[in-house]
């Protein structure tokens, strides 16, 4: 019930338990995220892919779609099964009978999703967060915290997972922040020792380098999550098989 109550006051409809755990990610981490019945997923695998001028798909509204080349979907050997960060099919939508899943972590081009939305009219959480502009680290984030939901409130799980990475995912940006012009702009010395530990709350990183000649200046980069990976794991695709059902 505690799952159910967040996201009610989050104004979000309940659906089922692995929904609604992907949906509280979502949330806490605006990383979206889609979970398929792995029993209707043909070969157990995904990949994302771009539609063609003739291929259509029946979403999870139970509405038929006509798609074109600039769409992207997440398909499998045969079908598609969702429109990519936009919304499912009803061909791999999670059930009662579900007892294993996979679970998709991505990052898609903002332009795409916002014009597939548009196009299609429709407007979903995942599409309003993707056609934003959200970091690709998020997507590692994302699958981590639901794999944390899953074992505490549905049952620990079997993973197999795969992952697919990028080498463009960008390097963090640096700003530069000088101590000095900060405390005289709040009117407080006391905030030189503390901005450190503000600014780390807020996702940053102080990173130390000999460039920098004055103890004035502070450079800082947002935190990469997972930063002993060398490059983003951008796509995680999870296979899960559990015992429990789908309530």
């Amino acid at each position: 019930m505690d799952i159910k109550n967040r996201l009610i006051k989050s104004g979000i409809r309940p659906v089922n338990n692995i929904v609604d755990l992907t949906n509280i990610v979502m949330i806490e981490t605006s990383q979206p995220l889609h979970a398929f019945d792995a029993g209707k997923i043909d070969g157990n695998t995904i990949n994302a892919r771009s539609a063609a001028d003739d291929e259509s798909v029946i979403t999870l509204d139970g509405k038929e779609r006509k798609l074109t080349k600039d769409d992207i979907v997440i398909a499998d050997g045969n079908k598609i099964v969702a429109l990519a960060g936009v919304m499912g099919a009803v061909d791999s939508e999670i059930d009662t009978n579900t007892t294993t899943l996979i679970v998709e972590s991505a990052n898609f081009n903002m332009s795409n999703i916002r014009r597939t939305s548009r196009m299609l009219s429709i407007r979903t959480d995942a599409s309003t967060r993707f056609e934003k502009g959200i970091s690709p680290y998020l997507s590692l984030l994302g699958i981590k915290r639901f794999l944390y939901l899953l074992s505490k409130y549905v049952g620990v799980p079997t993973v197999s997972c795969y992952a697919y990475d990028i080498a463009d995912a960008g390097k963090p940006d640096v700003y530069e922040i000088d101590l000095k012009d900060l405390c005289d702009f709040l009117g407080d010395t006391a905030v030189a020792s503390k901005a450190c530990g503000f600014l780390k709350r807020l996702g940053m990183i102080s990173l130390k380098t000999s460039k920098v000649k004055t103890g004035n200046l502070l450079r800082l980069s947002r935190l990469i999550l997972g930063a002993i990976y060398r490059r983003m794991l951008i796509f995680t695709r999870m296979f899960l098989e559990f015992t429990d059902t789908i309530t």
